[in-house]
């Protein structure tokens, strides 16, 4: 399973109000569907599994055009390449019921979102401008 800590994980209305946390939200819903695909395979539950598996290729590939290749630039190319790998990967669990796609996609997205939760700390604290994202959805869109 996940190995975010209860900190970081806390709830998303704990969260400044701020172009960062649509990312934020995207992030910590795709965690939750993988964490719920890890547990569907462990009970043996295919359709749970399918249906959290797919929850979580919904958002990676909203993520993925949400991304601004325009502002964002090279970022946005290696988020692009990095969305697209993670739906592949999750194609594979869901072909195959193997949970270690999913644990690999979940080790891919953590940093991640730690990094946007950092950031949006940042922004709400005055440390960085709130275009600062300049590829994310409402900061233009890098997910």
């Amino acid at each position: 399973m996940s190995h975010m800590t209860e900190t970081q994980t806390r709830s998303v209305t704990d969260l400044p109000s701020t172009g960062t946390r649509l990312v934020i939200l995207m992030y910590d819903g795709a965690i939750g569907a993988l964490n719920k695909a890890l547990a569907a395979i462990e009970a043996g539950d295919l359709e749970a599994r399918c249906n959290a598996v797919n929850m979580a290729i919904d958002i990676l590939t909203q993520l993925c055009t949400a991304l601004d290749h325009e502002h964002g630039g090279q970022v946005a190319g290696n988020l692009d390449n990095l969305y697209r790998f993670m739906i592949g990967r999750l194609v594979r669990t869901n072909l195959l019921n193997d949970p270690e796609p999913t644990r690999d996609v979940l080790r891919m997205l953590e940093p991640l979102y730690t990094a946007w939760r950092t950031l949006d700390e940042q922004i709400v604290a005055g440390a960085v401008p709130a275009n600062a994202g300049a590829a994310g959805p409402e900061i233009r869109a890098v997910g």
